[in-house]
């Protein structure tokens, strides 16, 4: 069975520095990842930045930076993979036995993984639990060769809207997976990129995105 230290050269948790009750939640956490060996990266406070070109909130300014800085980081230090977390991140029992699924099935040969996510649009099934994904919401658990990393960058610097809708309109150009089931989910509670308390895990947010991808469907 496939470890993550052996699997990736670096597993990052993106966390701002002032929230230290986040990062001592994922903390308690982390068990089922198997490893501690994890760094964690001061994210970008994005009230510290001015983008006069901006049009989103400043957490989801810092979120884009934060996440731009680690993929350049991971070019600079020669890094192949890269697992990289969101500290409101909850990660689920079979979440070690979900990537060695993947990776026996796909080998080294794919761009992302993502643990979970809200699918804006509909996967491609690659098995009865594998999914090849077409445009996939949520950075909070995903995995990362270094073969996209510079695919990834140049979009993000040309595109100025969230980070994570920005990569998903990359899905269908690259090979990335995702499980019928997510074994890595969001906290609830509150979130600096849309300012207020969030619940990923609510019926809402399921029953939006689902009339979302119906709507889509009907359109294409």
């Amino acid at each position: 069975m496939i470890k993550l230290n052996t699997h990736f050269d670096k597993i990052y948790c993106i966390s701002l520095e002032k929230r230290n009750e986040r990062r001592e939640k994922f903390k308690s956490n982390y068990k089922y990842l198997g490893t501690d060996n994890i760094t964690v990266f001061n994210a970008v406070d994005g009230n510290n930045l001015d983008d006069k070109e901006w049009q989103f909130s400043k957490g989801a300014l810092g979120c884009r930076m934060s996440h731009l800085s680690i993929y350049s980081e991971a070019i600079k230090k020669g890094y192949k993979k890269i697992l990289v977390l969101e500290d409101d991140v909850i990660i689920k029992k079979q979440f070690i036995s979900d990537l060695n699924e993947v990776i026996s099935l796909v080998g080294d040969d794919y761009d992302m993984i993502y643990f979970g996510g809200f699918n804006f649009l509909e996967p491609k099934p690659v098995t009865s639990h594998i999914l090849r994904l077409q445009n996939t919401l949520a950075l909070h658990a995903v995995a990362i060769n270094s073969r996209c990393l510079s695919t990834l960058i140049r979009k993000i610097e040309e595109d100025k809207r969230s980070v994570d809708s920005v990569i998903a309109e990359l899905h269908p150009q690259l090979k990335v997976y995702g499980f019928t089931k997510a074994s890595a989910v969001q906290r609830k509670g509150y979130s600096d990129i849309l300012n207020k308390n969030v619940n990923y895990t609510g019926t809402f947010l399921g029953k939006f995105y689902l009339k979302i991808s119906q709507f889509i469907k009907k359109l294409i």
